[in-house]
Formats: structure tokens, C-alpha cells, sequence
């Protein structure tokens, strides 16, 4: 398998890798892993600990972090199309009644747009939607870097790089 991974900003590549890496043996990359898996060794529960204790403490950074990615995305219009019968006409009607119920207490909305038809002759579920947001990229990045400024969160960080 071979391919090339890139990371790239405003034109500048950060990072780039190609795949197979050139120069390496199959054996020298045997002996590698055996030395890794060697290497490795089982958490310690003092490890666990300090890892959930400096989690604990960097709660609230990644809670505001997380409201600030959450408030960077903006519904522009979602549109949704039902089709929907059952085998009685009656429970047709009936399910209908409801959907068209919640319909009208979702009209307010002027991103949001619903409609159902019933199918009396056959069951049949079926429908389409249509998604449309924005993404406003420049906050979760601002609050990457933000996070990455609170010295619980960069201790977090360092400790499970460590674990690694």
C-alpha cells in the first residue's frame, strides 16, 4: 500500500509523509516491533490515577472548549421529506396527525423545513434530507491554542504521551 498524508494551511504544508517509508526493511521493522512490544509495559495504577486526577483538573478547559466548538457550527437550512404508510390506513392517519402536529410547532424556525406525506395503499417508510451548515473554523483553532495555554490541560497532555 503506498500513499502520501498532508497536512496543509493557507497553502504552507506542515506536514508531509509518504507511505511505505523508503530505506527500511522488512526485517529491520520485525526487530523494531518485537522491541516496542518489549518495552511496553502495563499502566501502573499510579499512572491511572494521576491521569484521572489531572483530567479532573482540566475538566473545565475542555468543557469551554467544547461550547466553543459546539457554537461554531450554524444550521443555514435542513429540510426533511417523509413518506410514510402503515398497514391499517388507520394507524396511517393517526401517525400522520402526530407528524403533522410536530411539523407545525417546528415551522417557527426559518432554517427548518418539514414535510410528510401518507401512503395509504402500502407500507412504506421512506424520505430524504437535505443538510446545509457553517463552520466558522477559527474558533475551534483559537480554542485549541487557548487550551493548550492552561497548564492542567498541557500536563494532561505530556502524562499521556508518557503512558504511550
Amino acid at each position: 500500500m503506498e500513499g502520501t498524508f498532508k497536512i496543509k494551511w493557507l497553502k504552507i504544508t506542515l506536514i508531509t509523509k509518504k507511505f511505505p517509508e523508503k530505506g527500511k526493511d522488512k526485517d529491520e521493522k520485525e526487530d523494531k516491533d518485537e522491541e516496542d512490544k518489549e518495552k511496553k509495559s502495563e499502566f501502573s495504577r499510579e499512572d491511572f490515577t494521576k491521569t484521572l486526577l489531572l483530567l479532573m483538573q482540566s475538566r473545565k478547559y475542555f468543557l469551554k472548549f467544547f461550547k466553543m466548538v459546539w457554537h461554531s457550527f450554524s444550521l443555514e437550512k435542513f429540510k426533511l421529506h417523509i413518506i410514510l404508510g402503515w398497514s391499517s390506513p388507520v394507524d396511517t392517519a393517526i401517525t400522520m396527525g402526530y407528524i403533522w402536529s410536530a411539523m407545525a410547532i417546528l415551522a417557527i424556525f426559518p432554517a427548518l423545513d418539514f414535510s410528510a406525506r401518507p401512503d395509504f395503499s402500502k407500507e412504506r417508510i421512506d424520505g430524504n434530507a437535505f443538510l446545509k451548515f457553517k463552520i466558522q473554523l477559527i474558533k475551534p483553532f483559537l480554542g485549541i491554542l487557548w487550551l493548550l495555554t492552561k497548564k492542567p490541560v498541557r500536563s494532561l497532555l505530556w502524562n499521556l504521551k508518557k503512558m504511550k
